[in-house]
């Protein structure tokens, strides 16, 4: 696979991302509940307000299968049941384990894309996932959800995205 993501405006998203996400503080490696970053609450009370894992994942799986049907061949002989284990196990990860370590997030996510290569998966179908979860999260959360919850996820995502993709090139 051909990504080619190392540009410097690649670079500055990920410094710029990194340092939104971590409330301007790239130094950072954890953060107690009490002096955790706004963005980091965002994501964390939207995560976390799901009860029901399985039927999130279900709803996120359908939301992507149908908005995004050139997926579904990559799935074709995957056990969906593991699958959507698999998605809510890596979420738990990043969100309420790794989010505020970049020295844990990091690798966790390049090692998360490398595998990802093997799966078929393109720089392409990337945005295809962070949409279906930010819609899905979006729907799980309809009472709380504002604009600045969008923002972290998407800013989030970016970050997931970019060093996903560098462990796929790697």
């Amino acid at each position: 696979m051909d990504y080619l993501w190392i540009s410097v405006a690649t670079i500055a998203l990920f410094y710029i991302t990194k340092k939104y996400i971590l409330n301007k503080s790239a130094t950072a490696t954890t953060a107690s509940s009490a002096e955790e970053p706004r963005n980091v609450k965002l994501i964390r009370e939207t995560f976390n307000s799901v009860k029901d894992a399985d039927a999130f994942a279900k709803e996120f799986y359908g939301n992507m299968f149908t908005d995004y049907p050139e997926v579904v061949p990559l799935f074709k002989n995957v056990s969906i049941d593991l699958q959507r284990k698999m998605l809510m196990k890596s979420l738990v990860v990043i969100v309420n384990e790794q989010l505020t370590d970049l020295s844990k997030l990091c690798p966790y996510l390049k090692a998360m894309g490398k595998r990802h290569v093997a799966y078929k998966v393109e720089e392409k179908h990337y945005p295809f996932v962070g949409n279906s979860l930010i819609k899905t999260l979006k729907a799980w959360n309809k009472n709380i959800w504002t604009q600045e919850h969008e923002t972290a996820w998407t800013d989030a995502y970016a970050l997931i995205t970019k060093t996903m993709l560098e462990g796929a090139n790697e």
